[in-house]
């Protein structure tokens, strides 16, 4: 894959899906620019939702306001007590 894939044509729900499986199925961190803080919000809140086993590393703004940068990855494994 690109380093850069513009998914703004695609409707917000696919975007989460794509996000998400980029993460969960192929453990690949992804950083992704949305609009406002609102939206950033949305986005978190969804990918959370459908994708349980992703780890938000960060949420900040962007160089250029209001947008917000966001950046996921796979939660690291478990580690069981004692061992």
């Amino acid at each position: 894959m690109k380093p850069y894939k513009d998914l703004a044509h695609l409707p917000e729900d696919d975007r989460i899906d794509q996000i998400g499986r980029k993460v969960t199925v192929e453990k690949m961190t992804v950083g992704v620019f949305v609009d406002d803080k609102k939206k950033a919000d949305r986005y978190i809140g969804k990918l959370l939702r459908r994708f349980p086993e992703l780890l938000v590393i960060s949420s900040h703004d962007d160089v250029v306001p209001p947008s917000i940068f966001i950046k996921v990855g796979p939660k690291p494994p478990a580690v069981k007590a004692g061992g």
